[in-house]
């Protein structure tokens, strides 16, 4: 099980999920560049450009599967 979030960087809304055992994918441009692994929380260091949604899109769903 899995869950996405989108401008998450401090992970509270993806709390309950972590807990209840999901793999929680937290984007936001305020992480470490990359991806780092804690547990069940996955941040993942990304900024967002409103003219490039669908790259975007494309790159979340390579990370997540």
């Amino acid at each position: 099980m899995k869950a996405v979030f989108l401008f998450d960087f401090t992970g509270m809304m993806a709390k309950p999920w972590i807990d209840g055992g999901y793999e929680c994918y937290c984007f936001d441009g305020q992480h470490e560049l990359g991806i780092t692994k804690e547990g069940n929380h996955i941040k993942v260091g990304m900024w967002f450009d409103p003219y490039s949604k669908l790259k975007h899109v494309r790159e979340i769903v390579n990370i997540v599967g």
